[in-house]
């Protein structure tokens, strides 16, 4: 029958001048001669997938023009051998892309000792858990690796000057990585606990990441603090998931009253995003915020409970979203925000707070929203009309998981609201239908969603 299987691809071969390559679930134990010739010059996409009995690669590094290349899902392969770059001096010369993924019983991948993929751009090896042996010591035009479910894998990061993006998680925790790369651009760790030697043989080097714009961490339960001042191009910085967090240290030491469980950011005039969710141990935001984060348009606080306040001096002026939930310390002292300074601020979402039974308050709210949106505020009764009366830019209102919320006001709602969004709100869903008692203060809007509880 697999013999059969392999006849039939034999007879199969397609002309020389075929640009694209699909082979998906062949059954045979290998190829035929005509996969990986080097006649086939043109080719430049080839996948193959779900092959699951063949026990090696055929010789893909012959095809002098192939720029994409995805193997995945071989069973039977536990090594990739010399076989695979074929007998030409230069193999995959002109291949950018390389992705394998899916080979549960590779342990090896034995590298080229030439000069094998010089043009490589992206390399993804993803759910090989056995593969011990891989990566290649140098790719020179490398920008973006991403290695996942590679729970074995104890190799070094390729020699690369033009690495931009990184990935990395919780099951390749072994690749030896002891600093990160100079041009690295963009960092994503996800469950990656040796995030924290990896920032300290960095910060050990003395050189700044200076290329560094994009950083995003997930669920390191090992990381404590983040050096913020290795990065003075960062434009996003998104935590969460870091339950350990204590300090987003911006000092080459910290001074002799350093506070723990506190966030030191040093000058980042790019960064326009924080974004803060599930850091249980924070307890307040970096001190002249408004100045050290100029840049700053969008602020992200979810699920810090121990966060106490805004910093002195307020938050930056140009921050145009702000999204504060489930931080009750925080909340709590609401009052203190100075809102009204924030002339920039358009975009407002609140909630996940039970001591409120009235919102907003009459000066909490700045007169620039257009956007306001309240969440799960399990004992609100009503709406404050003198905290929302001044908001005449708002545009869209949505509040939702509010179960005690009667009524609307008695004045009504701004008139300059088009958009009005109402959902799990049983008891003000029922004054808001067509027909109820509160459909009057609201008719004005031309959009108004209400979803229903069923």
């Amino acid at each position: 029958m697999h013999l059969h299987e392999r006849d039939v691809l034999e007879q199969l071969q397609p002309h020389t001048n075929v640009e694209y390559i699909s082979i998906i679930g062949y059954g045979g134990p290998t190829f035929p001669e005509w996969v990986g010739d080097s006649s086939f010059s043109n080719v430049v996409s080839l996948t193959l997938s779900e092959c699951k009995r063949c026990s090696s690669l055929p010789p893909l590094g012959q095809l002098p023009s192939l720029k994409y290349l995805l193997v995945q899902a071989f069973c039977g392969v536990v090594v990739i051998g010399t076989e695979f770059y074929g007998s030409c001096m230069n193999p995959f010369r002109n291949l950018e892309e390389f992705r394998f993924e899916r080979m549960p019983h590779l342990q090896e991948w034995i590298c080229s000792e030439g000069g094998a993929f010089p043009v490589l751009r992206e390399l993804y090896i993803k759910q090989c858990p056995n593969i011990s042996k891989a990566l290649p010591s140098h790719l020179p035009s490398l920008t973006t690796l991403e290695i996942e479910g590679c729970q074995q894998l104890a190799a070094a990061l390729p020699t690369t000057p033009s690495i931009c993006r990184l990935k990395l998680d919780d099951e390749s925790r072994d690749v030896l990585v002891t600093k990160l790369p100079s041009g690295l651009h963009g960092l994503r760790v996800d469950g990656f606990n040796p995030i924290s030697s990896l920032l300290e043989g960095t910060e050990r080097m003395g050189v700044p990441s200076t290329n560094l714009e994009d950083i995003e961490i997930r669920n390191c339960g090992s990381l404590v603090s983040f050096p913020l001042q290795m990065f003075s191009k960062l434009k996003s910085f998104q935590i969460s998931e870091c339950p350990n967090l204590e300090s987003l240290d911006a000092y080459e030491r910290s001074p002799e009253n350093f506070t723990r469980s506190c966030l030191k950011i040093t000058v980042c005039p790019d960064l326009t995003l924080l974004r803060l969710w599930n850091c249980s141990n924070v307890r307040s935001l970096p001190r002249c915020m408004h100045s050290l984060l100029p840049s700053l348009e969008i602020l992200q606080l979810v699920n810090c409970p121990e966060l106490v306040s805004f910093p002195e001096g307020g938050l930056p002026a140009k921050l145009q979203s702000l999204q504060i939930r489930n931080c009750r310390k925080l909340i709590a002292g609401r009052m203190e925000w100075n809102l009204q300074a924030l002339q920039c601020l358009s975009h407002f979402s609140f909630g996940e707070y039970e001591d409120i039974e009235s919102f907003p308050e009459k000066t909490l709210l700045p007169t620039t929203l257009i956007t306001l949106g309240i969440w799960d505020l399990q004992n609100l009764k009503s709406l404050d009309y003198e905290g929302l009366q001044h908001l005449t830019s708002l545009t869209q209102m949505r509040i939702s998981h509010c179960p005690d919320l009667q009524s609307m006001p008695e004045e009504g709602l701004p008139s300059s609201l088009s958009s009005l969004i109402i959902s799990q709100c049983p008891l003000l869903e029922q004054r808001c239908h067509n027909k109820g008692e509160d459909w009057p203060k609201i008719s004005h809007i031309p959009d108004i969603d209400i979803n229903w509880d069923s």
